[in-house]
Protein backbone atom coordinates (compact mmCIF):
# COMPACT_ATOMS: atom_id res chain seq x y z
CA UNK A 1 0.00 0.00 0.00
CA UNK A 2 2.78 2.43 0.85
CA UNK A 3 4.49 1.98 -2.48
CA UNK A 4 1.96 3.59 -4.75
CA UNK A 5 1.56 6.68 -2.59
CA UNK A 6 5.23 7.46 -3.07
CA UNK A 7 5.06 6.62 -6.78
CA UNK A 8 2.93 9.59 -7.68
CA UNK A 9 0.23 11.73 -6.18
CA UNK A 10 -2.50 12.63 -8.64
CA UNK A 11 -3.11 16.11 -7.32
CA UNK A 12 -3.28 18.26 -4.26
CA UNK A 13 -6.43 19.95 -3.04
CA UNK A 14 -7.19 23.03 -5.08
CA UNK A 15 -6.82 26.12 -2.95
CA UNK A 16 -5.49 24.24 0.09
CA UNK A 17 -1.85 24.65 -0.77
CA UNK A 18 -0.51 27.40 1.43
CA UNK A 19 1.29 30.27 -0.23
CA UNK A 20 5.07 30.17 0.17
CA UNK A 21 6.32 32.18 3.09
CA UNK A 22 7.79 35.55 2.26
CA UNK A 23 11.56 35.62 2.46
CA UNK A 24 14.01 38.43 2.74
CA UNK A 25 14.80 39.88 -0.69
CA UNK A 26 18.09 38.69 -2.02
CA UNK A 27 20.79 41.27 -2.47
CA UNK A 28 21.13 42.22 -6.10
CA UNK A 29 24.51 41.64 -7.63
CA UNK A 30 25.94 40.87 -11.01
CA UNK A 31 23.40 38.08 -11.66
CA UNK A 32 20.06 39.44 -12.83
CA UNK A 33 18.47 36.02 -12.25
CA UNK A 34 17.90 37.17 -8.68
CA UNK A 35 15.04 39.27 -10.05
CA UNK A 36 13.31 36.25 -11.60
CA UNK A 37 9.95 35.07 -10.23
CA UNK A 38 9.46 31.31 -10.56
CA UNK A 39 5.89 30.07 -10.96
CA UNK A 40 5.47 26.63 -9.39
CA UNK A 41 1.98 26.74 -7.85
CA UNK A 42 -1.55 27.45 -8.98
CA UNK A 43 -1.92 30.37 -6.55
CA UNK A 44 1.10 32.10 -8.05
CA UNK A 45 0.04 31.34 -11.64
CA UNK A 46 -3.41 32.86 -11.13
CA UNK A 47 -1.79 36.17 -10.23
CA UNK A 48 -0.94 36.54 -13.93
CA UNK A 49 -3.93 38.28 -15.50
CA UNK A 50 -3.87 36.58 -18.91
CA UNK A 51 -3.48 33.10 -17.42
CA UNK A 52 -6.22 33.71 -14.87
CA UNK A 53 -8.55 34.91 -17.62
CA UNK A 54 -7.81 31.84 -19.75
CA UNK A 55 -8.40 29.41 -16.88
CA UNK A 56 -11.69 31.07 -15.92
CA UNK A 57 -12.84 31.10 -19.55
CA UNK A 58 -12.08 27.40 -20.02
CA UNK A 59 -13.76 26.50 -16.72
CA UNK A 60 -16.85 28.64 -17.33
CA UNK A 61 -17.27 27.24 -20.84
CA UNK A 62 -17.19 23.64 -19.61
CA UNK A 63 -19.63 24.50 -16.80
CA UNK A 64 -22.17 25.80 -19.35
CA UNK A 65 -22.25 22.54 -21.30
CA UNK A 66 -25.31 20.52 -20.30
CA UNK A 67 -25.01 16.87 -19.32
CA UNK A 68 -27.87 14.75 -20.64
CA UNK A 69 -28.67 11.16 -19.70
CA UNK A 70 -30.39 9.75 -22.78
CA UNK A 71 -31.90 6.50 -24.02
CA UNK A 72 -32.20 5.03 -27.48
CA UNK A 73 -35.62 5.62 -29.03
CA UNK A 74 -36.70 2.26 -30.43
CA UNK A 75 -39.16 3.95 -32.78
CA UNK A 76 -36.99 6.69 -34.21
CA UNK A 77 -33.53 5.12 -33.81
CA UNK A 78 -32.11 8.21 -32.13
CA UNK A 79 -31.28 9.28 -28.56
CA UNK A 80 -33.87 11.14 -26.50
CA UNK A 81 -33.70 12.50 -22.95
CA UNK A 82 -34.49 9.92 -20.26
CA UNK A 83 -36.30 11.72 -17.44
CA UNK A 84 -38.21 8.85 -15.86
CA UNK A 85 -37.24 6.71 -12.89
CA UNK A 86 -33.46 6.44 -12.43
CA UNK A 87 -32.95 8.70 -15.44
CA UNK A 88 -34.61 11.62 -13.69
CA UNK A 89 -32.32 11.20 -10.66
CA UNK A 90 -29.20 11.02 -12.85
CA UNK A 91 -30.17 14.11 -14.83
CA UNK A 92 -30.89 15.98 -11.60
CA UNK A 93 -27.42 15.15 -10.25
CA UNK A 94 -25.58 16.06 -13.45
CA UNK A 95 -27.66 19.09 -14.44
CA UNK A 96 -28.84 20.67 -11.20
CA UNK A 97 -27.17 19.57 -7.94
CA UNK A 98 -24.51 16.82 -7.78
CA UNK A 99 -24.36 16.97 -3.96
CA UNK A 100 -25.70 18.92 -1.02
CA UNK A 101 -22.88 21.48 -1.11
CA UNK A 102 -22.97 22.96 -4.61
CA UNK A 103 -24.90 23.37 -7.85
CA UNK A 104 -23.98 21.63 -11.10
CA UNK A 105 -22.34 24.64 -12.85
CA UNK A 106 -20.12 25.27 -9.81
CA UNK A 107 -19.29 21.57 -9.58
CA UNK A 108 -18.21 21.18 -13.22
CA UNK A 109 -16.38 24.51 -13.21
CA UNK A 110 -14.38 23.30 -10.21
CA UNK A 111 -13.64 20.01 -11.99
CA UNK A 112 -12.26 21.86 -15.02
CA UNK A 113 -10.12 24.11 -12.85
CA UNK A 114 -8.73 21.03 -11.11
CA UNK A 115 -7.80 19.57 -14.49
CA UNK A 116 -6.05 22.74 -15.65
CA UNK A 117 -4.31 23.71 -12.41
CA UNK A 118 -3.59 20.28 -10.89
CA UNK A 119 -3.64 18.05 -13.97
CA UNK A 120 -6.42 15.80 -12.63
CA UNK A 121 -10.00 15.97 -11.41
CA UNK A 122 -11.17 12.90 -9.50
CA UNK A 123 -14.92 12.69 -8.91
CA UNK A 124 -16.26 10.18 -6.42
CA UNK A 125 -19.47 8.38 -7.44
CA UNK A 126 -21.40 7.84 -4.20
CA UNK A 127 -23.85 4.93 -4.61
CA UNK A 128 -26.47 3.51 -2.28
CA UNK A 129 -26.78 -0.18 -1.37
CA UNK A 130 -28.71 -0.86 -4.60
CA UNK A 131 -26.00 0.69 -6.76
CA UNK A 132 -28.00 3.79 -7.68
CA UNK A 133 -25.98 7.01 -7.76
CA UNK A 134 -26.98 9.39 -4.98
CA UNK A 135 -24.25 12.05 -5.15
CA UNK A 136 -21.06 13.17 -6.92
CA UNK A 137 -18.09 14.76 -5.11
CA UNK A 138 -14.96 16.51 -6.34
CA UNK A 139 -12.14 14.87 -4.39
CA UNK A 140 -9.78 17.06 -2.41
CA UNK A 141 -6.94 14.56 -2.76
CA UNK A 142 -6.52 11.27 -4.60
CA UNK A 143 -3.92 8.64 -5.35
CA UNK A 144 -4.10 5.47 -7.39
CA UNK A 145 -2.52 2.05 -7.11
CA UNK A 146 -1.25 1.22 -10.63
CA UNK A 147 -1.48 -2.52 -9.89
CA UNK A 148 -5.18 -2.93 -9.04
CA UNK A 149 -6.34 0.62 -9.99
CA UNK A 150 -7.88 1.22 -6.59
CA UNK A 151 -8.17 4.90 -5.65
CA UNK A 152 -7.59 6.31 -2.18
CA UNK A 153 -9.62 9.52 -2.11
CA UNK A 154 -10.60 12.33 0.25
CA UNK A 155 -13.65 14.52 -0.27
CA UNK A 156 -15.68 17.08 1.66
CA UNK A 157 -19.32 16.25 2.26
CA UNK A 158 -22.02 17.17 4.72
CA UNK A 159 -20.35 16.43 8.03
CA UNK A 160 -16.71 17.06 7.18
CA UNK A 161 -13.81 15.39 5.40
CA UNK A 162 -14.07 11.74 4.39
CA UNK A 163 -11.36 9.31 3.24
CA UNK A 164 -11.95 6.00 1.51
CA UNK A 165 -10.36 3.46 -0.82
CA UNK A 166 -12.61 2.57 -3.77
CA UNK A 167 -12.30 0.68 -7.08
CA UNK A 168 -11.71 2.66 -10.25
CA UNK A 169 -15.32 2.06 -11.31
CA UNK A 170 -16.44 4.36 -8.49
CA UNK A 171 -14.49 7.40 -9.66
CA UNK A 172 -14.62 9.62 -12.72
CA UNK A 173 -11.02 10.55 -13.47
CA UNK A 174 -10.67 13.57 -15.77
CA UNK A 175 -7.07 14.13 -16.84
CA UNK A 176 -5.16 16.97 -18.39
CA UNK A 177 -4.39 16.77 -22.10
CA UNK A 178 -0.76 15.92 -21.33
CA UNK A 179 -0.15 12.94 -19.06
CA UNK A 180 2.44 10.46 -17.91
CA UNK A 181 2.63 7.08 -16.15
CA UNK A 182 0.67 5.38 -18.93
CA UNK A 183 -1.90 8.19 -18.79
CA UNK A 184 -2.79 7.45 -15.15
CA UNK A 185 -1.54 10.85 -14.05
CA UNK A 186 -2.44 14.00 -15.97
CA UNK A 187 -0.17 17.03 -15.99
CA UNK A 188 -1.30 20.57 -15.33
CA UNK A 189 -0.95 23.49 -17.72
CA UNK A 190 1.47 25.02 -15.23
CA UNK A 191 3.90 22.12 -15.63
CA UNK A 192 4.64 22.80 -19.28
CA UNK A 193 3.99 26.54 -19.09
CA UNK A 194 6.29 27.21 -16.15
CA UNK A 195 8.92 29.04 -18.20
CA UNK A 196 6.39 31.31 -19.91
CA UNK A 197 4.48 31.98 -16.70
CA UNK A 198 7.71 32.77 -14.85
CA UNK A 199 8.72 35.24 -17.56
CA UNK A 200 5.31 36.90 -17.34
CA UNK A 201 5.47 37.11 -13.53
CA UNK A 202 8.99 38.56 -13.67
CA UNK A 203 7.82 41.14 -16.19
CA UNK A 204 4.87 42.05 -13.98
CA UNK A 205 7.22 42.50 -11.04
CA UNK A 206 9.41 44.92 -13.00
CA UNK A 207 6.36 46.87 -14.17
CA UNK A 208 5.16 47.13 -10.58
CA UNK A 209 8.56 48.41 -9.45
CA UNK A 210 8.60 50.99 -12.23
CA UNK A 211 5.10 52.17 -11.39
CA UNK A 212 5.95 52.47 -7.69
CA UNK A 213 8.98 54.63 -8.45
CA UNK A 214 7.47 56.61 -11.31
CA UNK A 215 9.95 55.03 -13.71
CA UNK A 216 13.11 53.05 -13.23
CA UNK A 217 15.65 55.78 -12.42
CA UNK A 218 19.22 54.88 -11.52
CA UNK A 219 21.90 56.99 -9.86
CA UNK A 220 25.55 56.82 -10.77
CA UNK A 221 27.87 57.77 -7.92
CA UNK A 222 31.03 59.08 -9.55
CA UNK A 223 34.15 60.88 -8.34
CA UNK A 224 34.87 64.56 -8.86
CA UNK A 225 38.63 65.01 -9.19
CA UNK A 226 38.66 68.52 -7.80
CA UNK A 227 37.82 69.13 -4.19
CA UNK A 228 34.99 71.36 -3.16
CA UNK A 229 32.38 69.70 -5.40
CA UNK A 230 29.95 66.98 -4.57
CA UNK A 231 31.19 64.76 -1.77
CA UNK A 232 34.83 65.65 -2.09
CA UNK A 233 37.44 63.03 -1.44
CA UNK A 234 35.26 60.70 0.61
CA UNK A 235 36.64 57.39 1.75
CA UNK A 236 35.44 54.16 0.13
CA UNK A 237 33.67 53.07 3.31
CA UNK A 238 31.81 56.37 3.53
CA UNK A 239 30.71 56.10 -0.10
CA UNK A 240 29.48 52.55 0.42
CA UNK A 241 27.52 53.73 3.43
CA UNK A 242 25.94 56.58 1.45
CA UNK A 243 25.07 54.26 -1.45
CA UNK A 244 23.52 51.71 0.89
CA UNK A 245 21.48 54.42 2.58
CA UNK A 246 20.14 55.68 -0.77
CA UNK A 247 19.21 52.17 -1.88
CA UNK A 248 17.45 51.41 1.37
CA UNK A 249 15.53 54.65 1.72
CA UNK A 250 14.73 55.77 -1.80
CA UNK A 251 15.92 53.92 -4.85
CA UNK A 252 15.63 50.23 -3.98
CA UNK A 253 19.16 49.25 -5.00
CA UNK A 254 19.17 51.28 -8.18
CA UNK A 255 22.20 53.27 -7.06
CA UNK A 256 25.38 52.14 -8.80
CA UNK A 257 28.62 52.58 -6.83
CA UNK A 258 31.85 52.96 -8.74
CA UNK A 259 35.33 53.36 -7.32
CA UNK A 260 36.71 56.85 -6.69
CA UNK A 261 33.35 58.53 -6.38
CA UNK A 262 32.24 61.90 -5.10
CA UNK A 263 29.36 63.05 -7.29
CA UNK A 264 25.79 61.72 -7.69
CA UNK A 265 24.32 61.84 -11.19
CA UNK A 266 20.89 60.53 -12.33
CA UNK A 267 20.92 58.19 -15.33
CA UNK A 268 17.86 58.14 -17.61
CA UNK A 269 15.97 54.92 -18.38
CA UNK A 270 17.50 52.72 -21.02
CA UNK A 271 15.53 51.31 -23.96
CA UNK A 272 14.91 47.94 -22.32
CA UNK A 273 13.45 49.53 -19.22
CA UNK A 274 11.18 51.81 -21.25
CA UNK A 275 9.74 48.87 -23.17
CA UNK A 276 9.00 46.62 -20.21
CA UNK A 277 5.28 47.38 -20.29
CA UNK A 278 5.11 46.99 -24.06
CA UNK A 279 6.63 43.51 -23.91
CA UNK A 280 3.79 42.27 -21.73
CA UNK A 281 1.97 41.34 -24.95
CA UNK A 282 4.47 38.51 -25.21
CA UNK A 283 3.05 36.82 -22.11
CA UNK A 284 -0.51 37.12 -23.44
CA UNK A 285 0.27 35.36 -26.71
CA UNK A 286 2.34 32.67 -24.98
CA UNK A 287 -0.47 32.09 -22.51
CA UNK A 288 -2.81 31.76 -25.49
CA UNK A 289 -0.62 29.00 -26.92
CA UNK A 290 -0.52 27.13 -23.62
CA UNK A 291 -4.24 27.27 -22.86
CA UNK A 292 -5.68 27.12 -26.38
CA UNK A 293 -7.63 30.35 -25.87
CA UNK A 294 -7.31 32.87 -28.76
CA UNK A 295 -5.65 36.17 -27.71
CA UNK A 296 -8.73 38.20 -28.66
CA UNK A 297 -10.68 36.29 -25.98
CA UNK A 298 -7.99 37.30 -23.48
CA UNK A 299 -8.80 40.98 -24.18
CA UNK A 300 -5.88 41.38 -26.58
CA UNK A 301 -7.21 42.53 -29.94
CA UNK A 302 -3.86 43.71 -31.31
CA UNK A 303 -2.68 41.93 -34.46
CA UNK A 304 -5.75 39.72 -34.43
CA UNK A 305 -6.11 37.40 -37.42
CA UNK A 306 -9.82 36.74 -36.77
CA UNK A 307 -12.48 38.62 -38.69
CA UNK A 308 -14.66 38.84 -35.60
CA UNK A 309 -14.78 37.66 -31.98
CA UNK A 310 -17.34 35.07 -33.08
CA UNK A 311 -14.72 33.46 -35.34
CA UNK A 312 -12.27 33.30 -32.44
CA UNK A 313 -14.96 31.78 -30.23
CA UNK A 314 -15.71 29.16 -32.87
CA UNK A 315 -12.02 28.28 -33.10
CA UNK A 316 -11.83 28.01 -29.32
CA UNK A 317 -14.84 25.70 -29.14
CA UNK A 318 -13.67 23.54 -32.06
CA UNK A 319 -9.98 23.16 -31.22
CA UNK A 320 -9.97 23.38 -27.42
CA UNK A 321 -13.36 22.57 -25.91
CA UNK A 322 -14.59 19.88 -28.31
CA UNK A 323 -11.72 17.40 -27.60
CA UNK A 324 -12.21 17.86 -23.85
CA UNK A 325 -15.94 17.36 -24.29
CA UNK A 326 -15.39 14.04 -26.08
CA UNK A 327 -12.94 12.77 -23.45
CA UNK A 328 -15.29 13.62 -20.60
CA UNK A 329 -18.19 11.84 -22.31
CA UNK A 330 -16.10 8.69 -22.82
CA UNK A 331 -14.97 8.65 -19.16
CA UNK A 332 -18.47 9.17 -17.74
CA UNK A 333 -20.06 6.62 -20.08
CA UNK A 334 -17.44 3.98 -19.23
CA UNK A 335 -17.81 4.47 -15.46
CA UNK A 336 -21.59 4.87 -15.16
CA UNK A 337 -22.80 2.67 -18.02
CA UNK A 338 -20.06 0.23 -18.95
CA UNK A 339 -20.32 -2.26 -21.79
CA UNK A 340 -23.74 -3.47 -20.73
CA UNK A 341 -25.37 -0.05 -20.59
CA UNK A 342 -24.39 1.07 -24.07
CA UNK A 343 -25.74 1.76 -26.62
CA UNK A 344 -29.18 1.58 -24.98
CA UNK A 345 -28.20 4.66 -22.95
CA UNK A 346 -25.55 7.36 -23.09
CA UNK A 347 -24.32 10.48 -21.34
CA UNK A 348 -24.09 13.39 -23.75
CA UNK A 349 -22.41 16.72 -23.03
CA UNK A 350 -24.58 19.09 -25.04
CA UNK A 351 -23.12 22.37 -26.32
CA UNK A 352 -26.54 23.88 -27.03
CA UNK A 353 -26.49 26.28 -24.02
CA UNK A 354 -23.46 28.03 -25.54
CA UNK A 355 -25.66 29.30 -28.39
CA UNK A 356 -28.07 31.13 -26.11
CA UNK A 357 -25.98 34.30 -26.02
CA UNK A 358 -25.70 34.44 -29.81
CA UNK A 359 -29.25 35.06 -31.05
CA UNK A 360 -28.22 35.55 -34.68
CA UNK A 361 -26.26 32.31 -34.85
CA UNK A 362 -29.00 30.42 -33.04
CA UNK A 363 -31.65 31.77 -35.45
CA UNK A 364 -29.60 30.79 -38.50
CA UNK A 365 -29.18 27.24 -37.18
CA UNK A 366 -32.93 27.00 -36.51
CA UNK A 367 -33.68 28.21 -40.04
CA UNK A 368 -31.43 25.59 -41.59
CA UNK A 369 -32.94 22.86 -39.43
CA UNK A 370 -36.44 23.89 -40.47
CA UNK A 371 -35.72 24.19 -44.21
CA UNK A 372 -33.91 20.86 -44.38
CA UNK A 373 -36.53 18.97 -42.38
CA UNK A 374 -34.21 18.16 -39.48
CA UNK A 375 -36.65 19.69 -36.99
CA UNK A 376 -40.35 20.52 -37.09
CA UNK A 377 -41.87 23.87 -36.16
CA UNK A 378 -43.01 22.57 -32.77
CA UNK A 379 -39.58 21.11 -32.01
CA UNK A 380 -37.98 24.47 -32.71
CA UNK A 381 -40.59 26.27 -30.64
CA UNK A 382 -39.87 23.87 -27.76
CA UNK A 383 -36.19 24.88 -27.96
CA UNK A 384 -37.27 28.45 -27.24
CA UNK A 385 -39.78 27.44 -24.53
CA UNK A 386 -42.70 28.48 -26.73
CA UNK A 387 -46.09 26.67 -26.84
CA UNK A 388 -46.93 24.21 -29.58
CA UNK A 389 -49.04 25.23 -32.58
CA UNK A 390 -51.54 23.24 -34.59
CA UNK A 391 -49.97 21.55 -37.60
CA UNK A 392 -46.45 22.19 -36.31
CA UNK A 393 -45.45 18.51 -36.11
CA UNK A 394 -44.96 18.03 -39.84
CA UNK A 395 -41.44 18.03 -41.25
CA UNK A 396 -40.93 20.65 -43.95
CA UNK A 397 -38.34 20.93 -46.73
CA UNK A 398 -37.48 23.75 -49.07
CA UNK A 399 -38.76 23.33 -52.65
CA UNK A 400 -36.06 25.42 -54.30
CA UNK A 401 -34.06 22.35 -55.29
CA UNK A 402 -34.86 20.17 -58.30
CA UNK A 403 -33.32 17.06 -59.82
CA UNK A 404 -30.64 17.63 -62.44
CA UNK A 405 -32.59 15.49 -64.92
CA UNK A 406 -35.61 17.77 -64.75
CA UNK A 407 -35.83 18.92 -68.40
CA UNK A 408 -38.18 21.78 -67.63
CA UNK A 409 -35.58 23.40 -65.40
CA UNK A 410 -32.66 22.78 -67.77
CA UNK A 411 -34.39 23.79 -70.99
CA UNK A 412 -33.57 27.21 -72.51
CA UNK A 413 -36.43 29.73 -73.00
CA UNK A 414 -36.37 29.20 -76.76
CA UNK A 415 -36.51 25.45 -76.41
CA UNK A 416 -39.39 25.73 -74.01
CA UNK A 417 -41.27 28.01 -76.40
CA UNK A 418 -40.59 25.67 -79.31
CA UNK A 419 -41.83 22.71 -77.38
CA UNK A 420 -45.07 24.45 -76.52
CA UNK A 421 -45.99 25.32 -80.11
Amino acid sequence: MNGFFSKFNLREALGTTSAPAETEPQKKGGSFSNNAVMITSSNAALNIAAFQRAIVLRANTMSQLLWKYQKMDSMGGNYIDDNRGPGRNINYLFQTRPNELMSAPVFWRQAMMNVDLQGNAVIYIDRDVTGEVRALYNCQMASVNPIDLNYTISWVGLGGLFTKTVPHTDVIHLRGVLSRDNSLNGLSLITYGMKTLSLAATNDKLVQENAAKGGRIKLLVQEEKSQGFGLGRASKKELEKITSQLNRDVYNEDVVLMSNVANVTPISQNMQQQEIQLTRNFSVRETSRITGVPPILLMDDSNSSYKSPEAATQEFLLRTISPIQREWEAEVNSKLLGREGMPAHRFHLCEKPLLRLNPTGSANVAKIHLETGIKTVNELRADYDMPRVEGGDKALVSTNLQEVSNMKVNATPSAQEGGET
